[in-house]
């Protein structure tokens, strides 16, 4: 969908998988609004897989973001590709939770498709709608969440 890639989020609620080749001291979880985090799995130094018990995770923020627990370090891992995977939910649960704004711009995309709707014309193509451009703006930026 077109918002979603723009504006690097998800719109309906969908599971992700977040692979890492390490732990950063904090790990940013893309594509928001995040929901939940459901498991934190890592390679060990044996390159035997293990499953988290604790984290701290911040959803509110854009982008959400995992650290870990009070008075604790990231597990060491295995020198391998993809060593760390962060399963989590992301987007909105409900159609009633999407914000007007973001709902208004798909409402404005639809119309410009609508309207410009040949895959080849005699006339000038149409950009997309400065309306929906400066709600992508919005969203990229961070400005509304």
């Amino acid at each position: 969908m077109f918002f979603e890639s723009q504006c690097e989020i998800s719109i309906a609620s969908q599971e992700v998988l977040l692979a890492l080749d390490s732990f950063d001291d904090i790990v940013y979880l893309p594509r928001g609004p995040v929901q939940s985090v459901e498991d934190i799995s890592y390679a060990d130094t044996q390159n035997n897989t293990q499953t988290l018990a604790n984290w701290i995770e911040d959803l509110v923020s854009n982008p959400a973001r995992i650290t870990p627990a009070f008075n604790q370090s990231w597990p060491a891992t295995a020198e391998v590709v993809n060593a760390v995977q962060v399963s989590y939910t992301t987007g909105y649960s409900t159609a009633e939770l999407v914000p007007k704004l973001l709902k208004s711009g798909m409402l404005f995309y639809v119309a410009h498709l609508y309207e410009n709707r040949s895959a080849v014309t005699d006339t000038d193509l149409k950009e997309v709608p400065m309306a929906v451009a400066s709600i992508v703006t919005i969203y990229t930026t961070g400005i509304y969440h």
